[in-house]
């Protein structure tokens, strides 16, 4: 049964954040989330993969959270979801979403291969105002530790959630 439940992107998320439980509720027992991956659960949701929309660019490899960031500086057209995507291995990345269903991707090419996303949707003004603060694209492309601590220790803020 373990193992049903452990596949996909959803359980690898859920067993990253099983596996960081007992180094981080002795360290931090006043943490609301014991690691970004459970962080990403309570808030995220599964997007699912859509062929990019026109006038759509791909950004530069590796650069996800720039790429995705950059797309809503003077456009109200999208927003920016963080979280993680998978094709054969999960990692971190950011995407975008017009209807909050749907993922957008702006520097994975692999059109033809649609991946697994889940992700958190910021609202944009919460990316823009984090990424000024910080000096990073995006919200957790940031490696800005009191940002994520902040996060993982209370939650993040309702204002600060697109939907």
């Amino acid at each position: 049964q373990l193992r049903q439940q452990l596949t996909g992107l959803k359980g690898y998320l859920e067993a990253v954040d099983m596996m960081m439980r007992p180094h981080r509720e002795q360290s931090h027992p006043d943490w609301k989330f014991l690691s970004i991956e459970g962080l990403i659960l309570h808030y995220g949701k599964p997007y699912v993969w859509a062929p990019k929309p026109k006038g759509v660019r791909y950004g530069r490899v590796k650069e996800c959270f720039a790429n995705a960031s950059k797309m809503i500086i003077g456009s109200d057209r999208f927003t920016v979801v963080e979280g993680y995507a998978a094709g054969m291995i999960p990692t971190m990345h950011a995407w975008l979403t017009e209807d909050g269903e749907h993922a957008v991707e702006v520097t994975w090419r692999q059109a033809q291969n649609p991946h697994e996303y889940y992700g958190i949707a910021f609202s944009s003004e919460f990316v823009k105002i984090t990424m000024l603060k910080t000096g990073y694209w995006g919200v957790f492309g940031s490696d800005h530790r009191e940002l994520l601590e902040g996060f993982l220790r209370d939650g993040i803020p309702d204002e600060a959630l697109a939907y």
